[in-house]
């Protein structure tokens, strides 16, 4: 937050709750949180950065994910400003803290975002994924996605000045199956395998991971869509569509199936879809009827009728409570035409 903002915070917070935001902060924090917050308050990024790397670093075990947060997407300047203030906080370096603290490749991937080089953490991330007990894959697919190809060429050249190894042969001994082939995709910057292979994943093993297979194909493009199952013919020998016919049923398949001939659901289906089966999507509901017009809305009551032979306005009372019932009823009204229904409403 700008010092604006955070003033108009302040004044915010006094006019509903009645007491000083300052004072509420400092009788509620003490030590390192006040003095983080406090930074906050004062727009002062450089030092509440300074006081979370501490944070971070002091009392038992260390949080590696907050250090990273802290230092990633900062400017040289405010690296080196950071350090200072971190020295004028500690009295001790912020090099020499990170370097005790941290573990090979954790420090190198801190090293690396202190020079912001971010290729070179990149390298370290990916190292560190592989390192210890298991292999979070996750974390690899993450590092490795939306890289260009000099990005990629760039992590690949610093894992071997690293570690002194191939980066395709490093993973090649920690993954295996459709998660080798999606890893290997992505070095290579071929999307479309890629998400082939992370769509074989999601039904290779034990269960179907349903909302994988979802995510894979939700917001592509038609082209996106064909290379997609091309791909998958291609890499897996068989039609995409059937695969996905062996593995769901229902609702499940439904959706997959609607996702992978347009992309996107229609509003009646993300209704259809988030009131059935175990349980209720209210972020979902709200979604599909967020905005809408109130002849959108006409026409959405008629076919959720005609697709599930049930009212929507019954369905909705029936699954909805509260605040998600109140909100839905709301929308389902359509968006405001006039000036005074908006101000009514």
């Amino acid at each position: 937050k700008s010092s604006e903002e955070v003033q108009q915070v302040r004044k915010i917070y006094k006019e509903h709750y009645g007491k000083d935001l300052d004072s509420e902060l400092k009788s509620e924090l003490s030590g390192k949180d006040l003095n983080r917050a406090q930074a906050l308050m004062k727009g002062d990024t450089v030092a509440a950065t300074a006081t979370a790397l501490r944070q971070a670093m002091g009392g038992l075990g260390t949080d590696e994910k907050a250090i990273f947060s802290a230092l990633d997407g900062t400017t040289a300047k405010e690296r080196e400003q950071i350090s200072k203030e971190y020295q004028k906080q500690t009295g001790r370096t912020l090099q020499s803290d990170l370097k005790s603290d941290l573990s090979k490749s954790d420090l190198d991937r801190a090293n690396a975002l202190m020079k912001g080089d971010k290729a070179k953490a990149a390298a370290a991330e990916i190292k560190q994924a592989m390192s210890g007990i298991g292999t979070d894959e996750n974390a690899i697919m993450k590092t490795l996605e939306s890289k260009n190809k000099d990005e990629r060429q760039a992590i690949v050249d610093n894992y071997k000045k690293l570690y002194g190894k191939d980066l395709n042969a490093s993973l090649s001994s920690e993954l295996s199956g459709a998660e080798l082939t999606q890893a290997r995709a992505l070095l290579k910057g071929d999307t479309a395998k890629a998400s082939a292979a992370q769509l074989r994943n999601a039904m290779a093993g034990m269960g179907t991971d349903e909302s994988a297979i979802n995510s894979v194909l939700e917001g592509k493009s038609q082209e996106e869509r064909a290379k997609i199952s091309e791909a998958y013919r291609q890499t897996y020998g068989t039609d995409l569509k059937k695969a996905l016919g062996g593995e769901l049923s229902g609702n499940d398949l439904e959706k997959a199936n609607s996702l992978l001939a347009k992309g996107k659901l229609s509003s009646v289906q993300e209704l259809k879809f988030a009131m059935e089966g175990m349980g209720t999507d209210e972020a979902a509901v709200k979604r599909a009827l967020e905005g809408k017009s109130k002849q959108e809305i006409a026409q959405i009551k008629v076919d959720y009728q005609k697709q599930t032979g049930r009212d929507l306005n019954a369905d909705l009372g029936s699954e909805l409570t509260g605040r998600d019932l109140f909100d839905t009823n709301q929308a389902l009204k359509g968006k405001p035409t006039t000036l005074r229904e908006g101000l009514d409403r």
